[in-house]
């Protein structure tokens, strides 16, 4: 028995040591994954993010890989960092059984000098013995025009290059910046543009201006708080924006400053055909400031989508302001008027009017106006407009204060879960509008006519025959 003890005993070095030898049949045990690392549109002379892969070492024995390295060397974009190690090359590494070997990835690349993101690809390669594997990498590289600064003189924008704002862009006082149709004006996190002058924006309804994220995946099309927003300080007059989209922003837009109470130095804003949409806070804060939107539409906020908090007057032509919140639970109405201390115009009242328009949400009221009568008045009217409010309320009892307006009915638009709003067959828009308000106003904000029919839609979109979701 004990000769058979022996055997056994002796036999155990001898097994731990076979599963200690390089494994060379390679194909079934190691893996990688992911076999091919594709990065988002990196731009130039800027890092991407990092991405990891890992390399499993599938069997009971260890593998030894000769050698580890990037195919394009020293002149590659891409950076490898192999279990801490930032190297190109790497040599002799073990991977015991059962284990995984970790890599990250990331990419610079230089600028390209051209309009249009142009791959850029190269491929970690793992020589062990006889045998080669690889994992290839993927990029796009854009070249940006960078925008860090303060804006001291009158500039254009224009570049098919998006423009690219890290920190704070500041248009100086007595300075003007005007953005051409197309351009793509985007934000590192943390990042506002700054109006202490004056700014244009002239989209088209074919090439509108952008306002996002630098995060620019499809999955974060609708993703807020990504940077900070456009604020429009007080002193700054002349405000258009026609023909945009803002979005993944804190605020949209804000006009006017919680600590400034002059007066005599409110912004103003002229806003035709925008979108602002998926801001932590507001589409629109108001501070201070004058505001006439038409065909525009506010979506998708964490508190109001217009939050007013000043006298002045603000004139909303055909809007769509709609809230639906997916990021927590939503306390705010998307339409809040109230009167700050420190929100100051020198007029007498605050005015507010909407015509053609629709206020809607999943709160019993989307609307709340506090009108404190032994200070400035609010002066209110909804004039042909779709409402969700609480007609309890004092203020919604005063029926000439809205002329032609339905309550707490369904707009029915075509996909609202995707953030089109454009009425579906049998919308209670269709046909409810103002007239005399639509022929001032005759086109939609994709560029679509009111009047062909003679009878216009509430909202910023005009069904059209035949529209079914995209």
């Amino acid at each position: 028995m004990y000769r058979w003890l022996l055997i056994i005993v002796a036999a155990i070095p001898l097994t731990f040591y076979s599963c200690e030898k390089t494994n060379t049949n390679f194909e079934p045990q190691l893996s990688f994954y992911p076999d091919t690392v594709f990065f988002d549109t990196v731009f130039t002379a800027i890092g991407s993010v990092t991405k990891e892969i890992h390399v499993r070492n599938n069997s009971n024995c260890r593998i030894i890989i000769d050698k580890i390295y990037l195919a394009g060397g020293e002149d590659s974009p891409f950076r490898i960092n192999i279990d801490g190690e930032s190297e190109t090359i790497t040599r002799n590494t073990v991977i015991y059984p059962r284990d995984t070997l970790f890599i990250f990835v990331d990419v610079i690349i230089n600028p390209l000098n051209e309009i249009m993101p142009v791959s850029v690809t190269d491929s970690i390669i793992f020589e062990t013995g006889d045998k080669t594997f690889r994992v290839i990498l993927q990029a796009w590289g854009q070249d940006v025009i960078m925008v860090q600064n303060k804006i001291n003189g009158n500039e254009v924008w224009d570049s098919p290059k998006p423009y690219l704002v890290y920190g704070n862009a500041i248009i100086d006082t007595l300075c003007k910046l005007i953005i051409t149709e197309g351009v793509r004006v985007l934000f590192h996190k943390n990042s506002s543009l700054i109006v202490e002058g004056n700014i244009i924006v002239s989209g088209s309804v074919s090439r509108p201006v952008l306002f996002a994220t630098d995060i620019i995946s499809s999955e974060y099309n609708d993703v807020p708080g990504l940077w900070n927003g456009i604020y429009l300080h007080s002193g700054s007059t002349g405000n258009i924006i026609n023909n945009a989209e803002i979005r993944n922003s804190t605020f949209g837009i804000q006009m006017g400053e919680p600590d400034k109470t002059s007066p005599h130095s409110c912004p103003d804003l002229q806003l035709n055909n925008v979108r602002i949409l998926h801001n932590t806070v507001n589409c629109l804060a108001v501070f201070q400031g004058n505001l006439t939107a038409v065909n525009s539409v506010f979506a998708h906020c964490g508190k109001n989508c217009i939050n007013i908090n000043s006298d002045g007057e603000y004139n909303f032509i055909h809007c769509t302001i709609i809230n639906f919140w997916d990021y927590g639970v939503r306390l705010a109405p998307a339409f809040n008027v109230v009167q700050a201390p420190y929100g100051h115009c020198g007029t007498e009242a605050t005015t507010v009017r909407a015509i053609n328009s629709v206020i809607y949400g999943d709160m019993e009221s989307e609307i709340f106006i506090y009108n404190n009568t032994s200070g400035m008045p609010v002066d209110l009217l909804f004039d042909h407009c779709l409402l969700i409010a609480n007609e309890s309320e004092a203020t919604f009892q005063q029926s000439e204060k809205f002329p032609g307006s339905m309550f707490n009915k369904n707009p029915e638009f075509i996909n609202i879960a995707e953030y089109d709003f454009r009425p579906d067959t049998l919308s209670c828009l269709i046909n409810t509008g103002n007239v005399s308000t639509a022929a001032n106003f005759p086109l939609d904000i994709r560029g679509a006519s009111r009047l062909a029919d003679s009878l216009p839609d509430i909202g910023a979109y005009e069904r059209i025959n035949g529209e079914t979701k995209n």
